[in-house]
């Protein structure tokens, strides 16, 4: 994620690739010399995520997790996704959950 590129790559090997209308999970694990690790949650994207947000999501976290390990994940970035479904459907679902959890 240190390289220059990365987003760049990443909007074009993924973000481009997605259909429009869908969601879906992504997780980014980025390597160190010694180590592997999750970058938080697994956040939801679509076809309309910017660079913008993933920096402004993602660049934190790394920058936190390099800290808590004293090391640099700078070695290469492995990007997990998964297909959710259907933007209305997973908006849908989660009002549900939201209405559920109040009453």
């Amino acid at each position: 994620m240190h390289n220059p590129g990365f987003w760049e790559e990443l909007m074009n090997t993924v973000i481009h690739s997605l259909i429009p209308g869908r969601k879906y999970g992504i997780l980014l694990q980025p390597r160190s010399l010694a180590n592997r690790v999750t970058l938080g949650p697994a956040v939801h994207i679509n076809s309309q995520t910017t660079m913008k947000w993933l920096k402004k999501n993602f660049t934190p976290i790394l920058q936190q997790m390099e800290e808590d390990y004293n090391e640099e994940f700078s070695i290469d970035t492995r990007v997990k996704g998964l297909e959710l479904g259907p933007l209305e459907a997973i908006q849908a679902q989660t009002q549900a959950m939201l209405e559920s959890q109040r009453n």
